[in-house]
C-alpha cells in the first residue's frame, strides 16, 4: 500500500501484532496420521508475528509495477497516485520516464520473440 498522506510511515502506521504461536508452533499428521501440533522454539521463548512491515523510503529505489519501473522520487509517486501515467509494459517509456530498451540483447539460449 502506498499512502501518500504520511509524514513518516514508520512512526503513524499501526502494525497488527497476531498471535506469535503461528511462528512457535507447527501443526501437521503424526506417521499415524492424527493432527498433532509441535512446539518448535524451547518454553518461554518470545516470539513476535507482525502481519506486515514498513519499508524506509530511502531503502525504496523503485517501484515495479504492471506499466514498468517506478521511481521512488516523490513527485513520480504522487503522479502515480492521481493516474498521470501511461501504461507502456515493457518497452520504451514506462512509468515516470524510466527509459527501458526498445529491444533486448537475447542471451544464450534465449529468444526475445513472443512465445
Amino acid at each position: 500500500t502506498l499512502d501518500l498522506s504520511l509524514g513518516d510511515g514508520l512512526a503513524e502506521i499501526p502494525i497488527e501484532q497476531r498471535s506469535s504461536r503461528e511462528v512457535t508452533h507447527l501443526s501437521g499428521r503424526s506417521a499415524h496420521g492424527t493432527l498433532i501440533e509441535v512446539q518448535l522454539v524451547p518454553d518461554g521463548s518470545p516470539a513476535l508475528n507482525p502481519a506486515f512491515d514498513v519499508t524506509p523510503a530511502r531503502l525504496v529505489t523503485g517501484l515495479i509495477t504492471e506499466y514498468g519501473v517506478l521511481p521512488s522520487e516523490e513527485s513520480a509517486l504522487r503522479a502515480c497516485a492521481k493516474g498521470l501515467f501511461a501504461p507502456s509494459p515493457f518497452r520504451g517509456k514506462a512509468g515516470m520516464g524510466v527509459q527501458l530498451p526498445d529491444t533486448e540483447t537475447p542471451r544464450a539460449g534465449h529468444s526475445t520473440q513472443p512465445r
